[in-house]
């Protein structure tokens, strides 16, 4: 069962659209696309928050956690070196 728009609905805007348009995805379909942007951004998170001292390293290994018990697979990077912020420990849920 899918929604149909209103013939005379106007959208205010086109994120108000594209709000409606994703409303009308089926549920396993769009976890499968916010699953491929979480993956396909990841990396530049990772990329960010290597070697930083602030807080950045700590919420990036907190996400790769969680998104590891999800079961979404996030490849390691090789370029990377160890975090500054965690006397150590790669910036890998690994």
């Amino acid at each position: 069962m899918t929604k149909q728009q209103p013939k005379d609905r106007k959208f205010l805007s086109m994120a108000e659209k594209r709000r409606f348009e994703a409303s009308s995805l089926n549920r396993t379909e769009r976890e499968r696309e916010l699953e491929k942007i979480v993956v396909d951004t990841m990396w530049m998170a990772r990329r960010y928050a290597c070697g930083r001292l602030t807080f950045a390293p700590q919420i990036v290994n907190q996400c790769l956690e969680k998104l590891d018990k999800l079961g979404i697979v996030i490849t390691d990077d090789s370029t990377l070196v160890e975090d500054g912020n965690s006397n150590g420990r790669k910036l890998d849920v690994s």
